[in-house]
């Protein structure tokens, strides 16, 4: 479970002041934007979009690591099965799909600290 405050947040412009991010829970701030570098409402918005993107990218690292199981499903296919049943696979097919799994596994290791499940 993530230690942030729950989401979703919105924006409230704060007449000359800024913008509040606002909490649903408490009726609490999360933070108030004013100020800075480049368009403070569209600053607002990012900062305001954090729980959703994090969760996103929680749903998508699962995505990712079905995708590489299946991945790896195939490859052991073209290895194994494939070649007993009397389909020719030649070696740049398995290359390319060892070569794909890796890389994707690789991929998933980066993120794999960054994004606890």
């Amino acid at each position: 479970m993530s230690k942030h405050t729950p989401g979703p947040w919105k924006i409230e412009d704060n007449a000359n002041a800024g913008y509040d991010i606002l909490s649903p829970y408490d009726n609490g701030w999360v933070a108030i934007v004013h100020g800075g570098i480049g368009n403070v409402e569209d600053n607002a918005t990012l900062i305001a979009s954090a729980p959703q993107t994090y969760d996103e990218n929680i749903e998508l690292k699962v995505i990712n690591t079905e995708l590489i199981k299946s991945l790896r499903e195939i490859h052991l296919l073209a290895l194994f099965v494939l070649p007993i049943d009397g389909y020719n696979i030649t070696d740049p097919v398995l290359s390319a799909l060892d070569e794909i799994a890796t890389k994707a596994d690789a991929t998933i290791a980066k993120v794999a600290d960054s994004i606890p499940l």
